[in-house]
């Protein structure tokens, strides 16, 4: 009878340990979802005209889309922001480039690291970017070296370099701190390759995304939602991320570019880690107040992402030839 009872109440451990960490939805689908924004002149879009050596402001939306209503707030979050379809050819105004806040030292308990709760909505040009408070719990700072340190860095990707896809992409994503053989430029490996197992570098690529964490109400007290944002809704709309897109000064005739905005599941956690098969996607919402949401608590779901895009209007050679002529009717009238 003692091994009998002993033995219950070893599978109920298991089972409030399993409850613990309840998962919904599935890899790419159902229960959050990640929306990148651009402002389109009036508004928070998904889709933002320009002019070549324009910029566009970006944001990054998290909303639980499940079934539960009695989450408390959001837990935890990592991704690695990207743009596909950009112009990486060439130096200076003659590339697209993005701000997000790379190299600089960002967190919760670095002092006015973190971009202002004022800052969500604001479609104005910022002085800064990167995460918003209190989404920044997890420090991102440098390590031993700028080589192999945390900071948040842009990457460059083109014709496939790095385990990229094909394209031309700009990634945002931070160092390894830990595993001094990683390469910093090194795309995440896919999806399916992370199904029968991963490896420890193969983790590390993943976990050196973009964080939005935040510590339990208990925990962080001032640096939660609901004491920053009191009366929001702690589980839809929460915008954790700004960045700019600088379009590049290159005026190519033909047809417009389009530039993507995004994300996938090859940067979000993964629930097996490195010990597991298991290779669902995650990411956490907190379910009290004392509650972090991290990996080990909380309720995961899984993550799918909503991007966005930026359409570069291109002059078509009527209009180039028109500029021309225009070009050439004033330089006569300023010599005569």
């Amino acid at each position: 009878m003692k091994i009998l009872a002993v033995s219950m109440l070893a599978v109920a451990g298991l089972a409030a340990s399993v409850q613990a960490q309840t998962y919904e939805g599935g890899t790419g689908a159902g229960g959050s979802v990640v929306d990148f924004q651009v402002w389109d002149g009036a508004s928070w879009s998904n889709n933002a005209n320009i002019n070549p050596g324009d910029r566009v402001e970006w944001r990054v939306v998290v909303s639980y889309t499940g079934t539960r209503t009695d989450l408390f707030a959001m837990g935890e979050l990592l991704m690695q922001p990207y743009f596909g379809g950009v112009d990486n050819a060439g130096a200076g105004p003659t590339v697209d480039f993005a701000e997000g806040g790379q190299g600089a030292n960002s967190g919760n308990g670095i002092p006015g690291s973190m971009l202002s709760i004022g800052t969500r909505s604001d479609s104005n040009a910022l002085g800064a970017y990167g995460r918003i408070a209190p989404f920044g719990a997890t420090a991102m700072t440098t390590n031993t070296t700028a080589a192999n340190g945390s900071q948040m860095q842009l990457y460059r990707h083109s014709g496939g370099n790095n385990g990229a896809p094909a394209g031309d992409w700009i990634r945002f994503a931070g160092g390894s701190g830990t595993v001094a053989t990683e390469v910093n430029e090194t795309w995440a490996v896919p999806t399916a390759a992370l199904a029968a197992a991963a490896t420890a570098n193969d983790l590390n690529r993943i976990n050196r995304g973009v964080s939005a964490f935040q510590q339990s109400q208990a925990a962080s007290g001032g640096q939660h939602t609901t004491l920053l944002y009191p009366g929001d809704n702690q589980t839809s709309g929460l915008v954790t991320f700004r960045g700019a897109f600088l379009a590049s000064s290159d005026l190519p005739v033909g047809t417009d570019r389009i530039v993507s905005l995004g994300s996938d599941d090859r940067f979000v956690k993964r629930v097996g880690g490195t010990t597991s098969a298991d290779n669902r996607r995650y990411m956490s919402w907190q379910t009290s107040s004392a509650d972090a949401g991290t990996s080990t608590s909380g309720h995961r779901t899984g993550v799918a992402f909503d991007g966005a895009t930026i359409t570069i209007l291109l002059p078509t050679p009527g209009s180039v030839a028109l500029l021309g002529i225009g070009g050439l009717i004033a330089a006569r009238r300023r010599r005569a």
